[in-house]
């Protein structure tokens, strides 16, 4: 996948289209949660209000964001596990979540890989200038770590 080459106005950092992905699964994730609302409504208010500011910080193209999204997955799964094994009323609701939660924490992941693959630092070296005027520029190999 690739980084648009422009970010818009609202966007703090470029954002791949994998983040894209991670964002709407995450906004998917918080629209299930009112589906669970027999459950506890005061966690699932909490619950949703939480992933949907991981998702607005995601789209914004936040430091550190596609971490914290594979984390808010990762946590929304395990705890509708937990609910499905108690045999709660809102089966279908954490069913939805828990698929999500799976698609979600895949995205988020290998958006996370993507950006760590492509936050490399520009190397700038600074040359002499020829004689006539201009600094010749070199290129150093690529290093992958």
């Amino acid at each position: 996948m690739s980084f648009v080459a422009g970010t818009a106005p609202w966007q703090v950092g470029p954002v791949s289209s994998l983040g894209r992905i991670t964002t709407a699964a995450l906004v998917a994730l918080a629209l299930n949660l009112l589906f669970a609302w027999q459950i506890a409504p005061t966690i699932v208010v909490a619950l949703m209000l939480l992933v949907l500011v991981v998702a607005i910080r995601v789209a914004r193209g936040f430091e550190q964001s596609v971490p914290a999204a594979a984390l808010t997955f990762a946590g929304i799964g395990i705890v509708a596990a937990g609910e499905l094994a108690l045999g709660t009323e809102a089966r279908s609701a954490l069913v939805g979540s828990l698929v999500l939660a799976v698609f979600g924490t895949g995205a988020a992941l290998a958006a996370w890989a993507e950006l760590r693959r492509r936050s490399e630092p520009a190397v700038i070296e600074l040359t002499r200038p020829a004689p006539d005027g201009l600094a010749r520029a070199r290129r150093r190999p690529r290093v992958y770590r």
